[in-house]
C-alpha cells in the first residue's frame, strides 16, 4: 500500500482543525457534560464520535467533577487541582495527546480529540458565564449565562419560573404598605 493513502492536504487537515475546535463545539460539549443524566452516556458519544470513547463511568466521574467546578463552591485549590487533572492527561498510551498544529503559522491548540483539554480549555474560557438555573425544576441546570447576574437559563418554563419568583418577591415587600395591619390592599 503505498505511504500517501493516508496523507491529507494541508488546507484540508487545517480546516477541518478550524471546525472541530469551533467554540461552538466546544461549549455545547461542555454543556452537555455538565447536564449528563444517569445512564445517558451513549447519546453524549453518539453526539461526539470524533472523541476517543471513555468508560461510562469515568465520563460519569467527569461530569461531576465539571459539576463541582460550575457550582464555584469549590475552594480554588480544588478548581486548580481539577484544572491541572484534566490538563495532565491521561497517563494511557493510547490517549490522544494534548496540542496539535492549527495553522500553517505552527499555532499550536487543544486537541480536540482530547476530552480532558477541550474541557479543561472550555472551562476556563467560560468561567465568569457559567451559571446554575434556579428553576428547582430545570432539566438541563447548568448554562452559560448571556448577562451578568442572570439567575435563570433562557428555556421558557424557566423564564417564567423566574417572573413568578420576582413577583411574588415585589409582592411581599410591597403590598399593603401605608394601609393598616390585615387590610391589604383594594382593588
Amino acid at each position: 500500500m503505498p505511504e500517501d493513502v493516508f496523507e491529507v492536504p494541508e488546507a484540508e487537515f487545517f480546516a477541518f482543525m478550524r471546525k472541530l475546535w469551533s467554540t461552538k463545539k466546544r461549549d455545547d460539549l461542555m454543556l452537555d457534560l455538565a447536564n449528563l443524566k444517569r445512564d445517558d452516556c451513549n447519546n453524549f458519544w453518539h453526539k461526539r464520535n470524533w472523541l476517543q470513547r471513555e468508560p461510562d463511568g469515568e465520563l460519569e466521574a467527569l461530569s461531576n467533577d465539571l459539576r463541582g467546578v460550575w457550582g464555584k463552591l469549590s475552594a480554588e485549590r480544588v478548581i486548580d487541582a481539577t484544572l491541572r487533572r484534566w490538563l495532565g492527561g491521561n497517563s494511557a498510551t493510547d490517549a490522544p495527546r494534548a496540542f496539535v498544529p492549527y495553522d500553517q503559522l505552527n499555532t499550536i491548540v487543544p486537541n480536540p480529540w482530547n476530552l480532558r483539554v477541550t474541557l479543561a480549555f472550555a472551562v476556563i474560557n467560560n468561567f465568569p458565564k457559567l451559571g446554575t438555573c434556579g428553576n428547582p425544576k430545570c432539566p438541563r441546570p447548568y448554562f452559560l449565562r448571556s448577562r451578568s447576574g442572570q439567575q435563570f437559563c433562557n428555556r421558557k418554563p424557566c423564564l417564567a419560573y423566574g417572573q413568578r419568583e420576582q413577583k411574588l418577591k415585589w409582592w411581599h415587600q410591597h403590598r399593603g404598605i401605608g394601609t393598616p395591619k390585615g387590610q391589604g390592599v383594594r382593588r
